[in-house]
């Protein structure tokens, strides 16, 4: 099996893929030990919710890859998930602006929580992405930041293609992938579940996510037909 590097958005199936690479046997560096590269029987994953700044330290050689999801998918499963919380977990959230009288529509434009603003283009482009402060020029930055590292992924899954891109990543690392582990499957969201304005007001409030989106989309078609 190859090393790898996986960049885990939240809200993308990361958990699955976590437990996947968990069954496969690797020797997990998280985000708090990065740095502690060693030698190792078994094979090394690199993983957590890091920046994508931490491809630039990688060793060489390494299977790097990431999954993306619809925006509007994604902010629906964190607004679903924020409310499944308790404790600390919850009280977090309190703190960074969710309130539990917002619906979806108003959850959506809360300004001070970086994630429901283009997040995904902010961790790919190596920001700090707990609180949105960055002015539009600095939010371009990180889009051609996170564009270029997407480039430079070698796989690029998408959550809507998530069993596919599974065996296509195990296949390339040389996992044994005896089964297809998926966890929280049953209470993802789904596009079709979200109203027409929904879906627009998530667009407008993440433009540059929208766009990263349909980067990943087309680099993953555009690399499929030339596997073939």
């Amino acid at each position: 099996m190859r090393d790898l590097f996986f960049l885990h958005i939240p809200k993308t199936g990361g958990l699955s893929v976590k437990a996947m690479i968990d069954a496969e046997g690797y020797n997990i560096v998280g985000v708090n030990n990065f740095d502690a590269y060693r030698p190792a029987d078994s094979p090394v994953a690199y993983l957590g919710h890091i920046t994508g700044l931490f491809m630039e330290d990688l060793p060489p050689r390494i299977f790097k890859f990431t999954f993306l999801r619809h925006p509007a998918e994604r902010l629906r499963s964190l607004y679903n998930y924020i409310h499944s919380l308790a404790g600390e977990g919850y009280q977090h959230y309190l703190r960074i602006g969710f309130r539990p009288e917002h619906s979806f529509s108003e959850f959506v434009q809360v300004r001070s929580f970086a994630n429901l603003r283009s997040g995904m283009t902010r961790q790919l482009g190596g920001a700090k992405f707990l609180f949105d402060t960055d002015s539009p020029s600095t939010a371009t930055a990180y889009y051609l930041a996170a564009r270029n590292r997407l480039e430079r992924m070698d796989y690029i899954g998408t959550l809507e293609t998530f069993s596919e891109d599974i065996e296509a990543i195990a296949s390339l690392a040389g996992w044994s992938l005896p089964h297809i582990i998926r966890t929280n499957y049953a209470q993802a969201p789904k596009l079709e579940s979200l109203s027409d304005d929904e879906i627009e007001l998530v667009q407008k409030c993440n433009t540059y996510d929208m766009m990263l989106y349909r980067d990943a989309v087309k680099l993953r078609q555009q690399r499929k037909l030339v596997a073939k």
